[in-house]
């Protein structure tokens, strides 16, 4: 049974992308986030929601290595929630019959049925 968790994209609305408009390295402007801090918000939020999804829809991180072909130890750092995956992976569990549910409800923001 999934615990219900709210969605991404939910969470990421919450994330505030106005602020000053600092200069990065070179003077470029950091852009759509506007803030370094905001960034970080927003990736380890990113990497906690996938962790718990990998975690919901897997039995262990090996598992879900050889569904999704990654290293064992990316895998692990997806299961603890210090690594998130690369946009094809993400795009892949949307594709994939027994996950689109449950990704959709996290990272789509439609609850889960």
């Amino acid at each position: 049974m999934m615990r219900a968790a709210p969605s991404f994209a939910a969470v990421s609305k919450s994330v505030s992308t106005q602020g000053s408009h600092r200069k990065g390295i070179a003077g470029m402007s950091y852009g759509k986030f506007s803030r370094a801090s905001d960034v970080r918000s927003y990736r380890q939020h990113f990497a906690e929601t996938w962790s718990l999804f990998i975690r919901e829809n897997f039995e262990s991180a090996a598992e879900a290595a050889v569904l999704f072909r990654v290293d064992p130890s990316t895998a692990e750092n997806w299961w603890t929630g210090s690594n998130a995956p690369s946009g094809w992976v993400v795009g892949l569990a949307l594709t994939m019959p027994d996950l689109r549910e449950s990704a959709a409800a996290l990272f789509g923001g439609h609850d889960a049925a």
